[in-house]
């Protein structure tokens, strides 16, 4: 029973994605605890108790985020070979509505008490554009080319922000100072570019089985030399937006912190272009991963190096 029991826990985690779900939450945390907190026109902004409320609703967002998309994409899966519990028989797709149902509630209950705790404020329904994103993406616009990549790339930029949705002119504030509003809304850009380059590469990672399965992503319906152009475009434009970040940024910061910034930024997103433009869309798509890691390192080397330290 035991090992039955445990078997179950580890298949259903491998579905929800825990290391995803961390590092979003981790940027939540990061960009209001480390960089807004701190600011006293900023820090009535909510109660540790409303932000523990924004990580409730995100985490089950994103729970029944992958869930969902797991349970639509089953065929896909198999076409690409994925070697997922449900594809592997160890789960059943009734446990994992089962669990999709858990991620729900946990979504409500946590935008019942943030509704209730804003005085009922009608941004708060706001929230519900990223489960009702999620859910649209997982069964509408996966296979639909640009517009799931987009879409991805947007949510990834909001969930960071999400906790804004009560006061979202905050970073245009008179007293919001420069420089933490410069690097605030280079980390949204940052979220959106980076989240829309390795979706396409993850559509031409997986073209063949996308194929197979009928999902007509950007590869399938245009063919591969023109998805790989696709990629590298917004590889190429990505790089330009973060190359002007960092001119930019060079005015504002020590040359110190902007160095540690540019050093691990730069080889990252350039070791993922050049991966892609040799076909290497695994090892692009890994890099990737480790380019995002990097965002959140940014955020820190910043406070660390120009807050902390005056």
């Amino acid at each position: 029973m035991k090992d039955f029991l445990y078997t179950n826990a580890k298949s259903v985690l491998h579905h929800i994605r825990p290391i995803n779900i961390f590092l979003a939450v981790f940027a939540e945390w990061s960009i209001y605890y480390i960089l807004l907190r701190p600011l006293q026109v900023a820090n009535q902004l909510l109660s540790d108790w409303q932000f523990i409320g924004f990580i409730g609703f995100s985490t089950g967002m994103m729970i029944a985020g992958y869930l969902i998309n797991d349970l639509y994409d089953e065929g896909i899966d198999r076409a690409n070979d994925r070697n997922s519990p449900l594809i592997r028989g160890q789960l059943s797709r009734k446990q994992l509505w089962f669990t999709f149902a858990a991620g729900q509630m946990l979504t409500l209950s946590s935008w019942i008490y943030l509704w209730q705790s804003y005085d009922f404020h009608g941004l708060i329904w706001l929230l519900w554009l990223g489960p009702a994103g999620l859910l649209f993406y997982a069964t509408r616009l996966k296979c639909r080319p640009l517009a799931g990549n987009l879409l991805m790339a947007f949510f990834a930029a909001c969930l960071p922000a999400m906790f804004l949705v009560r006061d979202p002119g905050l970073p245009w504030h008179p007293e919001f100072p420069g420089r933490i509003r410069f690097m605030f809304l280079w980390y949204l850009f940052f979220s959106f570019g980076a989240t829309w380059f390795r979706e396409i590469v993850k559509d031409l990672e997986d073209e063949s089985g996308d194929r197979k399965g009928g999902c007509t992503t950007f590869p399938v319906r245009y063919g591969m030399a023109s998805g790989r152009r696709y990629a590298i475009n917004i590889g190429i434009l990505y790089m330009t937006g973060l190359i002007l970040f960092l001119i930019q940024l060079f005015m504002r910061v020590e040359i110190l912190t902007w160095l540690w910034i540019a050093i691990i930024a730069v080889p990252t997103l350039a070791i993922a272009l050049k991966n892609t433009v040799s076909r290497n869309y695994h090892q692009a798509q890994q890099w990737l991963k480790w380019h995002l890691t990097a965002g959140l390192l940014m955020l820190w080397i910043f406070k660390w190096m120009e807050v902390w330290n005056g």
